[in-house]
């Protein structure tokens, strides 16, 4: 059994985690194992289930806690670990930092992969490195991967990196979202919004998502729709300023903040219809777990289209404005049910474990 090192921010229940895990779970552990490399040492998120699934969990200081530390613990870290692995997986959004592939390096790990999870960063400082480290990231790794081909021209564009680069899918276990009418009344029903239109958004609260433009559709749309309500999952440091607007425009009564969440895929199923109207996206997995769950499906143009999968998902830019979002989004809620296309099977999490066998197994 080899044991694979994933590099990774954090183990909060976010989109790149939730991959991660949705691969670990599904992959042949007899064959591979996965330990985790934290830059928080909180036990939160996922911690418990790594622990029961057999992985280990290591932390060192993040860059945020100064330069120096992060240099030289990861430096220890991989010449006291480097002998127990001959790959490192490492997750990214931004090239910021490349320091745990330089790391890996030095100490002798043979195999490095880069996997880019976006398609841009915040901060002049960030997009600066990000360049900067792009000219790097040939030499650092031997392996490149992305969650969409957006992710890949964002990561390797203009290196020889992106000749090799491949696109991961996402995967899902659809199982776990296919339509159960029991499970869509039953969780109405718990959330009090049993004969309401029902709206969903899952998502960090911060600037990226853009929930203040969610809210001013939302406003736009009850204004018609006064028995509709949105129904928002996700923590973040802009959760308070988020529910402050809410009320500001008096659509507090109306929205339904559920913070953080084990249930989303009954909760995809007590939708309606799912709305994400992100700045950006690496690929935005909730996209497929909602077209998974049989629910329409509004997203940013900004999204990449490779989360498309059933006919009646549309992408509108976010420069249309609150109005022309919250029309089609009526519209959409007074058309029949929606139809899975059997191109769902491709963002299957089987699909995903046989294009990370073919990476793995590159150097067995």
């Amino acid at each position: 059994m080899r044991r694979i090192l994933h590099v990774v921010g954090h183990l909060k229940k976010n989109g790149t985690e939730t991959f991660i895990m949705n691969l670990y779970r599904a992959i042949d552990r007899t064959r591979y194992q996965f330990d985790f490399l934290t830059f928080s040492p909180e036990k939160e998120g996922f911690y418990e289930e790594i622990l029961e699934l057999g992985g280990k969990v290591f932390f060192t200081p993040s860059r945020k806690k100064g330069s120096i530390d992060y240099h030289k613990s990861l430096d220890k870290f991989f010449k006291e670990h480097a002998g127990e692995y001959d790959t490192v997986h490492y997750h990214v959004s931004s090239l910021t930092s490349v320091a745990p592939l330089f790391y890996a390096k030095k100490h002798g790990i043979p195999q490095r992969i880069i996997h880019t999870h976006s398609i841009n960063c915040t901060g002049i400082h960030n997009k600066i490195l990000h360049r900067l480290n792009r000219l790097r990231i040939s030499s650092l790794a031997t392996d490149f991967l992305g969650c969409s081909q957006a992710a890949c021209v964002w990561g390797y564009e203009g290196t020889p990196a992106i000749k090799h680069s491949k696109v991961i899918t996402n995967g899902i276990d659809l199982s776990n979202f296919y339509p159960d009418e029991i499970i869509r009344k039953r969780t109405r029903e718990e959330l009090g919004i049993t004969d309401n239109k029902v709206i969903l958004h899952i998502g960090t609260f911060n600037p990226i998502k853009n929930h203040k433009f969610l809210l001013d559709t939302f406003k736009a749309l009850e204004k018609d729709m006064p028995d509709a309500r949105l129904v928002s999952v996700g923590t973040g440091d802009l959760l308070d300023k988020t529910k402050d607007y809410a009320a500001e425009i008096g659509i507090k009564d109306k929205v339904l903040f559920l913070g953080r969440r084990n249930d989303v895929n009954n909760l995809m199923r007590a939708a309606d219809i799912f709305v994400l109207p992100s700045v950006y996206e690496g690929l935005g997995i909730v996209l497929i777990e909602a077209q998974a769950s049989g629910v329409k499906v509004i997203a940013s143009a900004n999204v990449p289209p490779e989360t498309k999968v059933n006919k009646s998902t549309i992408y509108l830019p976010l420069e249309s404005g609150a109005e022309k979002w919250a029309t089609e989004i009526k519209e959409m809620l007074t058309t029949g049910s929606e139809e899975i296309d059997n191109s769902i099977s491709d963002h299957s999490i089987q699909t995903t474990v046989s294009q990370i066998y073919s990476v793995y197994s590159a150097i067995e």
